[in-house]
Order: structure tokens, then sequence, then C-alpha cells
């Protein structure tokens, strides 16, 4: 028997409707960002359904799978938050917590204006909307609104507020020199600079580069041309710093003491294992390391890729074998293939070259006479700029080309060995530029990759793509979304870090350099 729809007794046309309410509300990229909905009453007030038709929508979309319910607790949205956003629990509120219910509404539109809910230059939701997602009354919302202004952090131009007029810095320090310029000697330094740009557009925030340099054992922080603020006042503006360790010294030792007294939090992209970043950072709670490249992880997840394609035998090729980034790389990859196969073969052949070492060039006498013939020719001016740059780039070109073919003639006799393992069915570089020495080498035995042997790298340069080569991404542009974060909140990643949960890893990218072992 029926009954008839009553004031308790919710219509199936009601809960439908309720239920298409809820579901345009998940699919909100504003709410997503937050990983919940406001509550109960909140929703009813803004939908215009009762509590109990509300209720009835919400066991609805829980048995959907679309969000979770639970008593006491605000609806979540099941693996829909919006990566690199926190799912924040309400602050408290009342005596002994110091902090009055309008603070803690500005603190979290503040927040959400820095990880980007709410875009820069857009309007902000109205009035009424932004009630609902904080779960506050006008007056309250309006007094942490006003806040907003008087930080120029919002504007009140009708019919809304434009978001995030004045948006805040993160301070970018690399190793350059003493003219500003970045020095580009990693093989991914301008794709890490590029992501970087990518994920600070995402978050709100402005990447302001400092340029760091020594002259002879001082160390100088130089301003790019152009720069409109200087150090000090940008420090002032910024919500952190990120360092770069990309530089043949320890810099850490020198750098971040000099930054510790801006108590700001510092996120150090240690790329060269820093003796001293560990005591430094025990000693201060603002600095985190953070080591994509030289942690063991990527050794690993190629492994696995290795071992899913069925290679068991493989050859480990480094160059730079006392390098802390390749003896981690290869550590990850030895134990991993050890511990899936007892019986796996794993070959290494590699030098202990110094990586940072620039090798001279013994043709500068054919530079002097290429410079002065190019200069001197009748009917060229001397300071053409155009000749003076030609000779420059012969030169830079010419240095690179001859370190290449130095590092190859010495790893050749490696290579040559391993040619004579006939059970090694994959050849692992332990980075890109070094598979390409070996493609090169490879190329002039007449062997071809992979018919002949397969051959993967690290760093997934642009020349390894270009020449086909599987190689290893460390996603920087997912790994600088979890360190802003970190600039961002830094006490909530510490305590993700505290609960185990790892920061992002890279992944294997799969080309015609790689076939399965037959």
């Amino acid at each position: 028997m029926t009954h008839p729809p009553g004031p308790n007794r919710p219509s199936a046309p009601g809960i439908a409707a309720a239920f298409e309410f809820l579901k345009g509300m998940a699919a909100d990229p504003a709410w997503q960002a937050r990983g919940e909905l406001p509550g109960v009453r909140v929703l009813a007030r803004l939908s215009g359904f009762s509590h109990f038709t509300l209720w009835k929508a919400l066991r609805r979309a829980a048995d959907a799978k679309l969000l979770i319910v639970a008593p006491g607790r605000r609806p979540r949205l099941p693996g829909r938050m919006r990566e690199g956003a926190l799912a924040r629990e309400p602050a408290p509120d009342g005596p002994g917590t110091g902090m009055r219910r309008w603070e803690r509404v500005r603190q979290e539109i503040e927040r959400d204006l820095l990880q980007g809910v709410y875009m820069h230059g857009e309007p902000l939701p109205s009035l009424k909307e932004l009630q609902g997602k904080y779960q506050v009354c006008y007056a309250t919302l309006r007094k942490a609104l006003r806040d907003l202004e008087r930080l120029r952090r919002w504007l009140p131009t009708p019919p809304r507020g434009q978001a995030d007029v004045n948006r805040h810095f993160v301070v970018y320090l690399a190793w350059g020199d003493d003219g500003g310029n970045l020095h580009f000697d990693e093989p991914f330094d301008h794709e890490y600079l590029k992501a970087l740009r990518s994920a600070c557009e995402r978050l709100n925030l402005e990447p302001a580069v400092v340029v760091y340099s020594y002259r002879g054992n001082d160390l100088h922080l130089v301003m790019p041309p152009g720069a409109s603020l200087t150090f000090p006042a940008l420090c002032r503006r910024a919500i952190g710093f990120l360092i770069r360790t990309a530089c043949p010294r320890d810099v850490c030792a020198d750098l971040l003491p000099q930054l510790a007294r801006h108590r700001k939090p510092m996120a150090v992209i240690d790329e060269i294992g820093s003796p001293s970043l560990p005591d430094l950072s025990r000693r201060n709670r603002l600095i985190r390391a953070f080591v994509p490249t030289i942690s063991a992880a990527s050794g690993e997840i190629m492994a696995r890729h290795l071992l899913a394609c069925g290679h068991r035998h493989v050859a480990l090729i480094s160059p730079f074998r006392d390098a802390v980034w390749s003896r981690n790389r290869f550590a990850g990859l030895t134990a991993t293939l050890k511990r899936a196969d007892p019986g796996a073969a794993v070959m290494e052949y590699s030098l202990s070259m110094p990586y940072h070492q620039r090798h001279e060039v013994r043709e500068n006498r054919a530079f002097r006479l290429l410079r002065r013939s190019l200069l001197g020719t009748a009917g060229w001016k001397s300071p053409l700029p155009s000749l003076q740059g030609v000779a420059s780039q012969l030169e830079r070109e010419t240095h690179l080309a001859v370190r290449r073919e130095r590092i190859l003639e010495a790893l050749t006799p490696r290579l040559e060995s391993a040619l004579m393992r006939k059970d090694l069915t994959a050849w692992v570089a332990v980075d890109d530029d070094t598979a390409l020495l070996i493609l090169e080498f490879l190329e002039r035995r007449g062997l071809r990759v992979p018919r002949d042997i397969s051959l993967v790298g690290f760093d997934d340069t642009a020349e390894g793509a270009r020449r086909d080569l599987t190689s290893y991404n460390f996603d920087f542009e997912r790994f600088n979304h979890y360190v802003l974060r970190y600039l961002l909140e830094p006490a909530r990643v510490d305590k993700e870090k505290a609960q185990g949960m790892r920061s992002p890893e890279g992944r294997v990218i799969v080309r015609g350099s790689l076939h399965r072992a037959s």
C-alpha cells in the first residue's frame, strides 16, 4: 500500500530534484577544490528543499558513490579533490583558540585565493554562495571581506568582488652569473623553470627569479636585469623561498643562514646531496629538503617497468659513478631487480668522472684565428654583434662537442665489454645525455636500438625524445605543485609526511628504444 506524500514524507520527484542539485554541487570546481560540501542545514537553505528531502537525496548520492556521507560530518567528495588542494577541517572558535570567527573566515578565503580556487582577476562568487561555502552569517562574511579589502587581496567592484589584486611572490633562487643570468647546465633546467611558472600560475602565485653566484669564496645574490623590486622588498612580499642546489659548490651552508632571518618557509631542491642540508633542516623547522632527482625512487620505478617488459639481465652504465644521483638511481634499480628475481643479472659499467668538470678545449688558437678572420674580413665592421655572437656560439658548441667526445672515448672500453655479454637484454644509462652517447657508439658499430639491444635513460630531455628514447620523466609540474603547497601551508604538508604520504613520483615515458625481452 502506498502512502501519499505528506509534510514528513518527501515525494520521489523532490528527492530526484535534490539529488540533481547535489550532483551539480559535486561537479562544481570550487567545491571539488575543497573536497567537501556544506552541512545539511546550509545545503537545504541553498537548494530550497526541506532537511528531510535533502537527507534522502544525500543517502541516494552515497549509494551512487557520488558522496561520502557520515553522521556529524559534512558530505565529502571521494577521489574528486583537485590535486594539490587540501580538504580542511573548520577551525574551532571560542576561548583559547586565539582566533575569532571572522578572522578564521578571512584566513580560509585568503588560502583559497592563494591556492587558485578563485583565479586572479576573476569575480568571486556571490555573497550568498560564499555564506554557504564558509557556513557563516552575512555580518561575519562582510567583516572578513572588508579586512581582505584592507590587505588589498580583494577589490569590491560591482556586481561582485574581484579576486587577488596583489599576488604573492615565490622567490626562486638558482645558480647564475654576476649579470643576473641563470646557468642552464642541467639537462632539464629549462623544463624545470617552465613547470615552476605553470604551477605558480595555477596557484595564483608569481615566481620571482633571483640568481646566486660566487666571487671567490663570497656568495652574492643578484636580481635579474629589469627587476622592479629590491631583494629585501621582494622577501617581504614573498610567501617563501624555493632554492635549487645545482651548483659545483655546497650552496646551502652559505645561502640558507642568510635567508633564515626572513622567517619564511624554505623549500630546498637538493640535486647534489648537500652535506650541510640535513643538519640545517634539523635546526630550522622552516627548511624542508626535496630530493626528486637524487632519490632512489626513479631507479625503483624504472626497474619495475623493465621487469614488466621481461628484462632481468641488464647493464648499468654511468660515467659519473661518484655522483649522489647516479649512485642512488642504480641502487634503487639494482635492489628492485634483485628483490623481484634473485637470479637477475645486473652488471655495472661505470667511470668516476667529475660531473661538473668543464673540459678545456685545446684548440684555443683555432678560435683566435677564426675570430680574427671573421672580424677582419674586408667590408665587415669589427664591432658587428652578429659576428661576435657567431664566434661565441662556435666556441660554446665546440666545448660541448669536445666534452662529449672525451666522455665517449673514456666510456668506450666499458661499452665494448658490455657488448660481449650476449645475455644482457637492456642497457640502462644514468641519464639521457649518456644514453645519447651510447646511441652514437652503437651506430658506429652498426648496431640498432631496439633490434639489437634495448636502451633506456633518465631525465626525459627534448633531444632524447627526438631520438625516440624511453626515459624517466620526473613530472616537475606535479612536483612543483607539491612544493608550492609546502610554502603555502608548511604545517599541513609536514603532517601529511608524518602520516606516511610521499611526495609525487615521476613516470617512465615509453618510446621506441625499449622492446619486450624474448
